[in-house]
Parts: C-alpha cells; sequence; structure tokens
C-alpha cells in the first residue's frame, strides 16, 4: 500500500509517518520544517492502518453518510414505482 498521506486536519501541515522499534505507527504533522502543530494520529499496529486513521476525517464521514441515505431513499423510491 502506497497512500498518499493527507495534510494535517488542524493547520494544513505534511503529514510524516513515525516507526517505532516495536513495529507499531504513527501519522504526525511536521508542516515541512519540524515546525508544524505537532499533532499526532493515534498508534497503530500497521502503516496501513495507521495511514487509514490519519486520512479518514469526521466531515468526510459525514458527507459520504448523507450520500448513501439519499441514494437509498432513491432507491426505495424507485422500487416502489414498479
Amino acid at each position: 500500500m502506497n497512500e498518499k498521506l493527507k495534510p494535517c486536519p488542524l493547520c494544513g501541515g505534511k503529514a510524516i509517518e513515525h516507526w517505532y522499534e516495536n513495529g507499531n505507527y504513527q501519522i504526525g504533522c511536521n508542516n515541512g520544517e519540524g515546525l508544524g502543530c505537532n499533532i499526532r494520529g493515534p498508534v497503530r499496529s500497521s502503516r496501513e492502518k495507521a495511514i487509514y486513521v490519519w486520512n479518514t476525517r469526521p466531515n468526510e464521514a459525514g458527507v459520504l453518510l448523507k450520500k448513501a441515505k439519499k441514494f437509498l431513499s432513491l432507491l426505495q423510491s424507485c422500487v416502489k414505482r414498479l
């Protein structure tokens, strides 16, 4: 998996990966030259999980849920017409 990291949700800075000797991963803000807000995502057991958590933003999940509900509503109205 070579997924691109989204910028920091707070300051827009560059995200960097942190790997720990115990095998855990974490994504955090660096803002290019170590001048970022230094926020860090939760520690996860794999790089993929750490990236997924960092890249998942609550407002995006809400938008997807609204779209899914709208689609379901349209689908239900089409089925009623059959």
